[in-house]
């Protein structure tokens, strides 16, 4: 990884999938930690969020 270089981090669907051993919270701060600053996934789609949608 880039480090403090990284300016951009795409993330794939795939990713954002909580499950009983990755949830939200772990996604939040792993993103965070790889771009080097705070990063919320409020913006973002997830099959959780749009399964309770439908």
């Amino acid at each position: 990884m880039c480090g403090r270089r990284r300016t951009q981090l795409s993330i794939m669907e795939e990713a954002l999938i909580p499950d009983r051993s990755y949830d939200m919270e772990q996604i939040h701060s792993d993103v965070s930690k790889h771009l080097g600053r705070m990063w919320f996934p409020d913006m973002m789609p997830t099959w959780e969020a749009l399964r309770f949608q439908q």
